[in-house]
């Protein structure tokens, strides 16, 4: 028996609900009987949030304010989808960014505001605000997906993710410890996964038995493959599924980690700014969270609605919004969905009719390569972005496993520039060459996306 498991679900949730009105629970129960309503039931129910939702933003939200006329009033009465399309625009980071204030709603609390910051896929980091009602139910998002696939709230995982490495041993003890006891979980750092320490790994995915794994997908892929050379039949445990999350997850990365714990890999589609947009069921189909997210596929260029099966960008609408409502947001991911028809067809497979999810393109970390054939997740150059308000952009380019390219723009200069590199190489290695480049300002990729990390040359060639 699980006794941590146990108290988790059994002493923990409760506490929680009965002590501090935490609803997770609750909204989770709530969005499995929603996530079997059929087509027409969840669009009902989508038209009714998003109205509430528009009405909530003309009267309460300044940056709105100009669809408090009784004409649109009446119109988001009639038709809030049209109203979304053709009276508000799209909204981008930057001009989020150019008065953030005016998003917060004037009703909302400002003491129950939850700060929350982005910097996963994107070189410039945002700040905003959420409410807890918000939280709560990208919680339960997690969770249904989760439960599709035989895992609760206290089961027993191993996160394949970044540490804080920059804090003192004893601190990361701390966080540990708490990891263990509050979530179950355990973690291991994928900004230093090495081949002589998966003796270690092995020894701790024996001895813990987690029921899932859970991680970045190049982080996965990169420690799969590393068992894979160690010696996946030393692995005795059998995993429930390894759920892939934060990035792109490509077919080769799936097919590795499917090849060496043998289970289900599942795939997590979400955002910091929007919550668990889509999960994957037992079935490998990624169903979108229809209840607590409006998307908008559209033309990169024309902004024109795309059909389906063709790719485009996302612009979502959270519908639980409340505190800060940012309508039609624009992550920058291109996503492709599934037409209603197929969608239904591979509904019946699984039994979940929610829409379906075909691809995301495009959204991936690099997983760099240290001095000492260590792989290093690239968000370590985010962190350290983060960590160091003067930087407004940055990015690393990996040209060879020996040299290496970091830009940087904002108010930058050649000290704090050796600063940033000197903590790169305490990762990469000493003997590194990194090359410094202070610019203006780092332009997007041509993929319109903004990198923290690139590698230029192919790890499987490298690493044979």
């Amino acid at each position: 028996m699980d006794i941590i498991k146990f108290g988790i679900e059994k002493g923990l949730y409760p506490y929680m609900e009965h002590k501090k009105g935490n609803r997770v629970r609750y909204f989770t129960e709530e969005l499995k009987q929603t996530g079997e309503f059929p087509p027409y039931l969840m669009k009902q129910l989508q038209r009714e949030k998003l109205a509430k939702l528009l009405k909530h933003c003309a009267e309460q939200v300044p940056a709105y304010e100009y669809l408090n006329t009784p004409q649109i009033l009446a119109e988001i009465e009639a038709d809030p989808e049209k109203v979304l399309r053709e009276r508000v625009p799209l909204l981008g980071k930057q001009q989020f960014k150019a008065d953030p204030e005016s998003y917060i709603a004037r009703d909302f609390p400002r003491d129950k505001l939850i700060k929350n910051i982005t910097g996963g896929s994107t070189s410039e980091p945002l700040n905003f605000y959420m409410s807890r009602y918000q939280v709560e139910h990208y919680e339960a998002a997690r969770f249904r997906g989760l439960s599709w696939n035989g895992i609760s709230y206290g089961s027993r995982s191993i996160m394949v993710w970044g540490n804080q490495y920059e804090l003192s041993a004893q601190a990361q003890k701390k966080i540990a410890l708490k990891d263990l006891l509050l979530k179950n979980r355990r973690m291991i750092s994928c900004f230093g996964l090495h081949r002589d320490q998966m003796g270690e790994y092995v020894e701790l995915l024996n001895s813990y038995r987690p029921e899932f794994l859970y991680g970045y997908s190049g982080g996965l892929a990169a420690f799969a493959q590393l068992l894979k050379d160690y010696g996946p039949e030393k692995i005795k445990v059998r995993l429930k599924a390894v759920l892939a999350t934060s990035e792109t997850l490509f077919d080769w990365q799936r097919e590795i980690i499917k090849e060496v714990f043998g289970c289900p890999v599942l795939g997590e589609y979400g955002a910091r700014d929007a919550g668990i947009l889509s999960f994957s069921c037992p079935c490998g189909h990624s169903h979108i969270t229809a209840e607590n997210a409006y998307f908008e596929i559209l033309d990169p260029v024309s902004y024109e609605p795309v059909e389906p099966g063709t790719p485009g960008i996302l612009a979502v609408t959270d519908l639980n919004a409340e505190a800060q409502p940012r309508l039609r947001w624009l992550l920058g991911d291109t996503l492709v969905m599934e037409p209603e028809e197929r969608s239904a067809e591979l509904s019946r497979e699984c039994g979940i009719p929610l829409p379906i999810l075909r691809k995301v393109e495009g959204r991936e970390d690099a997983i760099l390569l240290a001095t000492d054939g260590s792989l290093v997740h690239g968000d370590i150059i985010s962190a350290a972005a983060r960590d160091r308000i003067r930087i407004k952009q940055a990015r690393f380019i990996q040209h060879t496993p020996m040299t290496a390219t970091l830009m940087l723009s904002g108010d930058v200069d050649e000290a704090l520039g050796k600063e940033f590199i000197d903590q790169i190489k305490l990762r990469l290695g000493a003997d590194m060459q990194i090359e410094l480049q202070i610019v203006d300002d780092i332009p997007p990729l041509p993929s319109g996306k903004q990198r923290y990390a690139l590698r230029e040359f192919d790890l499987k060639e490298i690493r044979t």
